[in-house]
């Protein structure tokens, strides 16, 4: 059997202060150059959030095997996938108000598509490099982008969590899409709010550095939140390229 050029793992950890886990993660290898992963943090009442995910998802793991892989499909389909999710909450009075974030990577002969709604992340790390993908679509990201706090002043903030985006909060959806090439060799962090607010760019780097399967790496991440505090659920996927 031919060695495949892309490996993934992923973990996911309700964390230790939260009850139930409402985040999702999903990903699948279609064959040496094709592969998909996901992360989706759910938001809501009662257990609505681990619903919002869920719908996510799994529509999302189904969708991406039968569409091409171009911006304007993914982002047709995530657009379906919001109204879909809105729609539930719209019939259910015990789902009103539920969400979630989204990260998606796709990646297909070496070009990678990311596709994200809300706080959760990509990070490249490469030639001992840690690079973030995305940008948070966030209160906290707006204030710094206009100059209304410093990046120092994070950690006192009590609006890290406030969402300018999410998935099934209203009937339409701005989906951020990019498209990059993989040159060489690197991974690729895909993760929740439940480890970034955990752990900063300086753990997450050792992390990435430090040699080991990438089940264990997961599982290093989902240990060094939860040390950290694990206020929230944490996911985790890596991707090997």
């Amino acid at each position: 059997m031919e060695k495949s050029e892309i490996l993934i793992a992923a973990k996911t950890d309700a964390g230790k202060c939260r009850a139930n886990n409402e985040d999702a993660i999903s990903f699948k290898q279609f064959d040496n150059d094709k592969a998909f992963a996901l992360v989706a943090d759910g938001m809501g009442g009662h257990r609505a959030g681990e619903v919002a995910s869920a719908l996510a998802c799994k529509q999302l793991h189904i969708q991406l095997q039968k569409i091409d892989w171009n911006e304007d499909a993914i982002v047709s389909t995530i657009e379906q996938i919001n109204q879909s999710i809105y729609t539930a909450a719209q019939e259910n009075s015990e789902y009103q108000g539920m969400g979630t974030t989204l990260i998606l990577a796709c990646i297909e002969a070496s070009q990678l598509l990311l596709a994200h709604v809300g706080d959760s992340r990509c990070y490249q790390f490469a030639n001992d490099i840690l690079k973030p993908l995305t940008r948070d679509h966030s209160l906290i990201e707006e204030m710094l982008d206009q100059g209304l706090i410093e990046k120092e002043d994070l950690g006192k903030s009590m609006r890290k969590n406030l969402l300018t985006r999410a998935l099934g909060v209203a009937n339409t959806i701005d989906i951020s899409v990019s498209l990059s090439q993989l040159d060489g060799h690197g991974l690729l962090l895909l993760c929740s709010d439940g480890l970034s607010d955990m752990l900063d760019d300086k753990q997450i780097k050792q992390l990435l550095s430090t040699p080991d399967s990438l089940e264990n790496m997961c599982q290093h991440f989902v240990d060094a939140a939860n040390k950290a505090g694990g206020r929230d659920n944490i996911s985790v996927v890596l991707i090997q390229y």
